[in-house]
């Protein structure tokens, strides 16, 4: 899996970060419970990788900021697109658009 995140700026969508190949590994080591979670939106149940073969819809979807691993530079407005691979060749893909808002109060995740 290849994945390219671009994060909204002036002037555009600058690119942000590229994470390759240990997908499942990054997400459940960040963020275990909202991928459980995401996953149940989108109908996959139980919650696991493999994801199975077909199209799924995920509208709405909340994050909860308090299990993100830092707070302060991750806010702002990010795209990513994430290449499914098979050998060499892409087989797949994703867009994704997210945008992280700054709590209003002060302290909420403790």
């Amino acid at each position: 899996m290849l994945i390219i995140v671009c994060k909204h700026m002036d002037g555009g969508c600058k690119h942000y970060v590229d994470i390759k190949d240990g997908m499942e590994k990054l997400l459940k080591k960040l963020t275990e419970k909202n991928l459980r979670n995401l996953l149940l939106s989108a109908g996959i149940d139980p919650p696991e990788f493999p994801v199975p073969q077909g199209n799924r819809v995920i509208e709405n979807f909340v994050m909860d900021y308090c299990e993100l691993p830092t707070m302060g530079c991750i806010y702002g407005k990010y795209e990513a697109e994430a290449f499914f691979m098979k050998d060499e060749e892409k087989v797949g893909c994703l867009k994704v658009v997210l945008e992280y808002q700054q709590p209003e109060e002060e302290g909420i995740c403790e």
